[in-house]
């Protein structure tokens, strides 16, 4: 069949139910189901562009409220993707009800964040800012109790780690996590020097603070305290509290525990008794240990009063554990300890 002279014969726009047969090739069809324009090649209708929103073959296009439900969700959308938006506003009076489009790396925060969280991360970690631009975030560790941080609180306790520790002379003593401190008891001896202590690694540069909180009867011959170790020679150094007595005496030991060369030095602890327990501390460098004590216990170095100064070279040559011991001599009495705080920082 010839084409009409007619030019509303040649151009038509309709919904697909009311496309008519083809047969008049040159002919347009501007498809409003499928938004497509067709050409009539005299036996069918022919696409005459490629299929819109991304190529979903099964998306609907009715110019309804079906519209967008053969539509696929995209699972990870990227700060360049374009959302589509159809004003609806506007049905009484214009047909093909016009649409806007904004960037998804547009969005408010709330929003965005949810398709432009960084991959990656470990249980745990927290979304950070990492720079003043916008939806800058990386996956970050918080700081944490365990020797994970520096407290930043006047007084603040960090509960100490519940694994990683390791035992020195432990016999039948144990070491009892209790989420928020650290048990650690020895039964009675049946005669002679009975130390038990847990260590953890420690490091030039490092600065340590702990609480340890008494759970014994002040009987003789009883204590409890901290002590530096090096692993490779076995010598440590042990800051202690005796019963009774109460001062703080500094020792040297080698070969472990059976081998006593001789006190550091003693100071008496009457200043500190009204503020029990409180603040013991460490501080190691590449020449010295110090022995420090505080009512307070932050990071601060001048709520710290240091109470001995060690050098390396003195005995004991390097460091490289830390922990708390406890002791009792004889079969008096067991000896116990809680762990309240521990915080190891640079």
């Amino acid at each position: 069949m010839a084409l009409s002279g007619n030019f509303s014969d040649l151009i038509l726009r309709d919904v697909e139910a009311n496309r008519p047969a083809p047969g008049i090739p040159g002919r347009l069809f501007f498809n409003l189901t499928t938004h497509l324009w067709q050409r009539d090649t005299g036996s069918v209708w022919e696409d005459c562009e490629a299929a819109q929103f991304g190529g979903d073959a099964t998306a609907i296009h009715t110019d309804g409220v079906d519209e967008f439900t053969g539509l696929t969700e995209k699972t990870s959308p990227v700060a360049t993707d374009l959302l589509l938006i159809e004003d609806w506003g506007m049905e009484s009076s214009y047909p093909n009800h016009p649409k806007k489009k904004v960037q998804v790396g547009n969005l408010a925060n709330a929003l965005a964040l949810d398709g432009l969280a960084p991959t990656g991360g470990m249980t745990g970690q927290v979304l950070a800012k990492v720079s003043g631009a916008d939806f800058a975030y990386a996956w970050a560790t918080p700081a944490a109790g365990g020797g994970g941080g520096n407290p930043l609180l006047l007084g603040e306790l960090m509960p100490p780690p519940s694994s990683g520790w390791t035992w020195l002379n432990q016999g039948s003593a144990t070491f009892t996590d209790h989420s928020t401190y650290q048990y650690l008891y020895g039964p009675a001896g049946s005669g002679g020097t009975n130390t038990r202590a847990v260590l953890r690694p420690m490091a030039t540069g490092n600065r340590l603070s702990v609480m340890l909180k008494p759970l014994m009867s002040p009987l003789p011959y009883q204590g409890l305290g901290m002590l530096v170790r090096n692993s490779a020679n076995g010598r440590l150094m042990q800051f202690a509290v005796y019963l009774p007595g109460g001062n703080l005496n500094a020792d040297r030991f080698g070969n472990e525990f059976g081998n006593w060369n001789g006190g550091i030095g003693a100071h008496s602890l009457s200043d500190w008794a009204i503020a029990m327990p409180f603040y013991w501390g460490f501080k190691l460098d590449a020449t010295n240990i110090y022995f420090q004590l505080s009512l307070i216990g932050d990071n601060t170095e001048a709520n710290w009063q240091t109470i001995f100064t060690i050098a390396l070279a003195d005995y004991i040559g390097a460091i490289d554990q830390v922990g708390p011991f406890i002791y009792s001599e004889g079969s008096l009495s067991t000896a116990s300890l809680a762990l309240m705080h521990w915080n190891l920082y640079s």
